[in-house]
């Protein structure tokens, strides 16, 4: 007995060192390369941190949907199944009886959505010619008028679209501008600056105020804020600067339009940005970067509602290899735009109707303000319909917007189901500010538990309704669905437990000429952190888990000179991941 009990544990180590093999080949492969440091307008005068480009990005135009569409994807439950799983509603649903009367002026338009046929549609409405459901469309908050066009946010691409119309085809990715992986047990050079390590453990002060702006969305004119020039001045020595406020590194992409580049960019589940519109109307050209921008600001915004219970999570787009989200162009006939199901029939005649697919689109139409596909699944487990597609999330061009987008993809990633605790029992929530939160029937009672204005651009402000990476014991997403385990995000999915490590993002907070401060959140399973500097791996950083980040204050530093800092994640085993992306500053000449 006692032999077959060593022979076991032996077996068990053998196991868990292949695991842990493949774990590191996969870092150093870049699987998840970049996986942090998203800044952007919605955190004022936020910097970008440089990015490795990733191989095998997506094609353009015809040449993309036709790859979209040329595979079906995983086609059913998370194990492989070959059909999509059934819709499991839950106890709170009320068949609706009638369809709601239309109320074009504020975007509330029915055609193209029915009574369901089945149960599977129970409590909502069926899109028209699928079996896909829907909540319906979002009403336009108060003032916004869906038809107008929402003007550019970013400079217009200065490069032709390729054939079709879609994005480029990226150039290969260069190796010589990969971050060196350095020796994990060579110290720091002589000299090097030192984190405090003594401040790390015993600080970890929240991160200031993003003053998170939100765009035209769904229940709420929002305040206005200055979008980040890439320019943005070095903060004064006395003073702590916005996130991330340091010197931005050149870099391929538009300001502020960079997203997590996650493996070769196009494999498995992802997000595929459309922009979407009639023969006579393709302002591409115009609009392609303020809507990789856009796509930019929704991942904003899943990643700082992931960080507000601890984790870390970032939509999977596919990207281009400048390290932003594909976004391509898609002509349908004229009359696929008056209505959700039209454009969806028009996409699925194109190819885009992937399993392993949810199609966020900005669509050039004043029919709607937002609506999406809603499966209202509450089961927990990745079997949840919620987790696969094809779903499709329709922003019109009078709420072009990061909300709004976000908003839209929420309901196809799951949220909000009516068995949640603060329900409107209409596919939303009650909470005052967050995001898939608003008064969606006159009858809607809204709640002032959540009274930070930031929460409008924040999801689940009470982190037990819809999306936590860290649920309550015995709480609510403890035992229903959580949009923060879905495979579409980066650290969801049916390793969420057990994943390569989303690498922390490093966040600038004060800066003079021989200091920097800096904050990244916790990562789960990590036991420490260690800084590289300039590409050499150096002092160990304890995580405070005691406090909502990790913050570092380092002096040493030389006035007038560049540096690069990123984090290594040390698990229980002492083993080290690859680098994260790196953070660049200048330090002010003194």
């Amino acid at each position: 007995m006692g032999h077959r009990r060593t022979e076991l544990r032996r077996r068990k180590q053998r196991r868990l060192t292949r695991r842990t093999t493949l774990v590191a080949v996969a870092v150093a492969a870049g699987l998840v390369a970049g996986a942090l440091g998203i800044h952007s307008a919605l955190e004022p005068a936020a910097s970008r941190t440089s990015v490795t480009a990733t191989a095998g990005a997506s094609a353009d135009g015809a040449a993309a949907a036709a790859a979209d569409g040329s595979s079906p994807g995983q086609t059913g439950a998370a194990e492989g199944a070959t059909k999509a799983p059934a819709t499991k509603h839950d106890q709170n649903t009320t068949p609706l009886k009638e369809i709601p009367k239309d109320q074009p002026e504020r975007g509330m338009v029915y055609t193209g959505l029915n009574l369901p046929s089945s149960d599977g549609c129970a409590g909502l409405l069926q899109v028209a010619g699928s079996s896909l459901c829907s909540h319906g469309p979002d009403a336009a908050p108060e003032g916004v008028d869906i038809h107008k066009t929402v003007p550019p946010v970013a400079d217009a691409t200065a490069s032709a679209p390729g054939p079709g119309g879609g994005s480029s085809q990226p150039p290969a990715a260069d190796p010589s501008q990969a971050m060196p992986v350095p020796d994990t047990a060579t110290a720091a050079s002589p000299g090097a600056p030192v984190p405090d390590t003594a401040s790390a453990a015993s600080s970890g002060a929240p991160l200031p105020d993003p003053g998170t702006a939100a765009s035209p969305g769904h229940a709420r004119v929002p305040r206005p804020t200055a979008t980040a020039s890439p320019s943005a001045p070095v903060p004064h020595p006395t003073t702590t600067a916005s996130p991330g406020a340091a010197t931005p590194s050149p870099s391929k992409a538009p300001a502020g339009t960079e997203v997590v580049c996650d493996g070769d960019g196009t494999t498995g589940f992802r997000v595929q940005v459309l922009y979407v519109h009639g023969p006579d109307q393709d302002q591409f050209a115009a609009y392609k970067n303020s809507m990789k921008k856009w796509a930019a600001d929704v991942d904003v915004i899943y990643r700082a509602s992931a960080e507000q219970t601890g984790g870390n999570r970032h939509v999977r787009y596919v990207t281009d290899a400048d390290c932003t989200a594909s976004v391509l162009d898609i002509e349908v006939p004229a009359a696929a735009l008056g209505n959700f199901g039209a454009t969806n029939d028009a996409l699925v005649a194109q190819g885009f109707n992937r399993r392993d697919r949810k199609y966020m689109l900005f669509t050039d139409a004043h029919v709607y303000c937002g609506l999406g596909n809603f499966a209202a699944d509450d089961r927990p487990g990745q079997d949840n319909p919620s987790n696969f597609g094809p779903s499709y999330a329709r922003v019109d061009a009078g709420c072009w917007s990061a909300h709004a987008a976000a908003h839209e993809l929420g309901h196809n990633l799951g949220a909000v189901n009516n068995s949640a605790p603060d329900s409107s029992k209409h596919s939303h929530c009650v909470n005052q500010w967050d995001l898939m939160c608003y008064k969606d029937t006159s009858a809607t009672q809204l709640k002032s538990v959540c009274p930070d204005y930031t929460n409008y651009d924040r999801l689940d402000c009470t982190h037990d309704n819809y999306y936590s990476t860290n649920p309550k014991p015995g709480g609510y997403l403890s035992s229903h669905w959580n949009v923060a385990d879905n495979q579409f995000l980066i650290g969801g999915g049916p390793d969420r437990n057990n994943h390569t490590p989303v690498l922390p993002e490093v966040t600038i907070t004060q800066l003079t000429a021989t200091s920097v401060t800096f904050t990244f959140p916790h990562v789960p399973g990590a036991s420490k952190f260690r800084l590289v500097i300039n590409g050499q791996a150096g002092y160990p950083i304890p995580d405070n888990t005691r406090a909502p980040n990790n913050l570092v204050p380092m002096a040493g530093l030389k006035p007038g000179t560049d540096y690069e800092i990123a984090i290594e994640v040390v698990d229980a085993d002492g083993k080290s991941s690859d680098p994260g992306r790196k953070t660049t500053f200048h330090t002010p000449a003194g």
